[in-house]
């Protein structure tokens, strides 16, 4: 089963904000120019924004969200990634923004994966030119 069409919407609709120095809204399919200096501060040629909540757009309790969040912080500590933390959040205040990280000089194989680990629908993946791309994972809930 694919993702609905709306969702799908959704997701290319969020204000994706990176938080650090100086916040930074990010847009699918729109050049940031912030995000390329961010990116060239941390000498990164590629970067993922991804959040570990409400896996499958399946709404946790926060408490579970944040366990979740600081499982995925650990996971990235060990394998020695930069991170910055970000939240993904809908314009129309339709739902709660998500807790998310910014993931600096990550493969985008490895960030797909970490994506499906974590039960995620898309991901936001960035290349050198800092126009933020959605991407869809093929991840399924276990049984399906």
């Amino acid at each position: 089963m694919g993702i609905d069409d709306a969702l799908i919407e959704a997701y290319e609709d969020v204000e994706y904000e990176i938080f650090g120095e100086s916040e930074i809204i990010i847009h699918i399919g729109e050049v940031s120019l912030d995000l390329k200096r961010l990116m060239l501060a941390k000498q990164s040629h590629a970067a993922a924004f991804i959040s570990p909540h409400n896996p499958y757009s399946e709404i946790l309790e926060e408490s579970e969200n944040i366990k979740r969040h600081n499982d995925l912080l650990n996971d990235l500590k060990t394998l020695g990634f930069d991170t910055v933390l970000g939240e993904g959040r809908d314009k129309q205040g339709q739902w709660l923004g998500e807790a998310s990280l910014v993931i600096f000089n990550i493969s985008r194989t490895l960030a797909e994966s970490l994506g499906n680990q974590y039960g995620q629908n898309a991901i936001v993946w960035i290349e050198a030119d800092a126009i933020p791309q959605l991407v869809l994972l093929d991840g399924k809930k276990a049984g399906n």
